[in-house]
């Protein structure tokens, strides 16, 4: 348990906001019918579309597709299939053929409702609203089964727990660190090189957080390990873009011009 190590994360209840050049907003809160409310004051129509997409499908959202993230990925034949079992699957079936904004332009008649559905794909979700076959993330985003929150302090403070969690498992922290490659005995990874020549021997694995490219090409260099491995990270593309936030430790609230319209 993280908590018992300082990391407690906070739920908002206000979970995004669009704001708008005439002083407007557009809000999603974690109630999601204050989120339905608060888009009937731009159009009863998109309203009506985002509460009748919650309700078909949040259910389908919580008990086959959020599973299915936490799982060993089946086969793709074998997820079709079970998608065609059912209406509700045969219609997120249709949606995965989609971009997202082919999907909100078929919701939503305002640009406000589809850019605040679209905006949450980029962040934090780190997606791109005209990526074919990931229409599925607006009636993800819209079922509100993913919500943000904020670690108390900081995101240090998650760090900190990780590390304090290891610690008290037996595990020890080496920084200041440099790894120059991984060592191989026998087409397996056996341990890692640093660059002061240190050798560090696994005893069960060797767990990299680095990206595809650096861990196969960089860290592996000629070595021969799994065949179809190593040429499918060459062909690896990095995302279209990567994300930057900054998060401020502020005395009081900002003050929004917009609150005089939406006080949330």
């Amino acid at each position: 348990d993280l908590e018992e190590h300082g990391a407690v994360y906070i739920k908002p209840p206000v979970q995004v906001a669009t704001i708008t050049p005439d002083g407007k907003a557009l809000i999603s809160h974690t109630d999601v019918q204050k989120s339905i409310a608060s888009l009937t004051r731009f159009s009863a129509a998109d309203a009506k579309a985002y509460a009748d997409c919650h309700e078909e499908y949040r259910e389908y959202m919580e008990t086959i597709v959020v599973p299915a993230l936490f799982s060993a990925p089946s086969h793709p034949s074998e997820q079709i299939a079970a998608m065609e079992e059912t209406d509700e699957g045969l219609a997120y079936l249709r949606l995965c053929r989609q971009t997202p904004q082919q999907v909100v332009s078929e919701l939503f008649e305002t640009e406000i409702a589809r850019a605040h559905v679209l905006f949450q794909l980029a962040i934090p979700r780190g997606a791109v609203f005209d990526s074919a076959g990931t229409g599925f993330f607006a009636p993800l985003i819209i079922s509100q089964i993913e919500d943000s929150q904020i670690c108390r302090g900081g995101s240090h403070k998650m760090a900190h727990a990780l590390w304090k969690a290891l610690l008290k498992g037996g595990g020890a922290i080496r920084g200041v660190r440099e790894v120059k490659r991984l060592t191989v005995e026998k087409g397996k990874v056996t341990g890692v090189k640093l660059r002061d020549g240190e050798i560090i021997r696994a005893r069960k694995g060797v767990v990299s957080t680095v990206d595809i490219k650096q861990t196969f090409e960089d860290f592996l260099q000629d070595e021969k390990i799994d065949t179809k491995i190593t040429p499918a990270s060459r062909n690896y593309q990095l995302d279209e873009f990567s994300l930057f936030s900054g998060h401020l430790a502020l005395n009081e609230p900002p003050k929004y011009t917009a609150a005089k319209f939406d006080a949330d």
